[in-house]
């Protein structure tokens, strides 16, 4: 399943970096992403099903799932400001990373952000009052995701 174009350009594209420098450009890069985010998704329900080792699936695949955490971009498009799309992706984060992911997802999903509500930082901190904003930022900070 990994071995298919689209899913080879974007794997290829976020291990070497490109997508460090300059954004995904077009909705064609981004919905590339959404089908790998997705294949790592049906990953984690296989992992669920115990259709495939967590033991391999590290050795094999986690690397891939750290190089989306590595792009500032994916990350705050996709996990934050469209985190309702992403429930199967976050657990194979807490599988992978730990409960930090797992707390992150309940806080966002409790700030009851509307479907296409939020498209950069300043909007989605504008949707939290005082405390959300702290909370906000201790996750920023304890899961490294750059702003």
């Amino acid at each position: 399943m990994f071995n298919e174009e689209d899913r080879i350009y974007v794997h290829r594209e976020l291990r070497k970096g490109t997508w460090i420098s300059k954004t995904p450009i077009d909705k064609s890069e981004w919905s590339k992403i959404e089908d790998y985010m997705g294949l790592m998704e049906v990953c984690e329900g296989m992992l669920q099903k115990k259709i495939i080792s967590e033991t391999v699936f590290k050795n094999l695949y986690e690397y891939r799932i750290y190089n989306i955490c590595c792009n500032k971009q994916v990350v705050h498009q996709k996990l934050i400001y469209e985190y309702y799309d992403w429930h199967l992706f976050y657990r194979l984060l807490e599988r992978l990373y730990g409960e930090d992911w797992k707390d992150f997802y309940t806080f966002i999903s409790k700030a009851k952000i509307g479907y296409n509500q939020v498209k950069n930082e300043n909007a989605l901190l504008a949707k939290f009052d005082a405390d959300q904003k702290i909370q906000y930022s201790y996750f920023i900070k304890k899961l490294n995701i750059e702003l």
